[in-house]
């Protein structure tokens, strides 16, 4: 729920009503919880570029996560997260 929450930090970009994407970002969480290796695995190329800039601020931006642990020792994890971005009319 945590990370469903903070994923409300995506900003949609100004003046770009038309522009919907799913992108898959991926990241590192190290053994000491950092994030690391920040990437967008998947390309919308009619988007990508404000979109996936805009996915690697949300990424830049996120707290600490608790280390992964296997067999009692922490561990770094990848993880993939899809986002979907849209404009939503209210």
């Amino acid at each position: 729920m945590a990370l469903a929450k903070y994923l409300n930090n995506i900003k949609y970009p100004k003046g770009q009503d038309d522009l919907q994407s799913n992108i898959q970002l991926s990241f590192v969480v190290d053994t000491a919880g950092n994030i690391l290796d920040k990437r967008i695995v998947n390309k919308d190329e009619q988007a990508y570029s404000l979109l996936d800039k805009e996915g690697i601020r949300v990424l830049n931006g996120m707290p600490k996560w608790i280390p992964g642990e296997q067999n009692g020792k922490k561990v770094a994890v990848r993880y993939y997260l899809p986002v979907r971005i849209c404009l939503t009319m209210e």
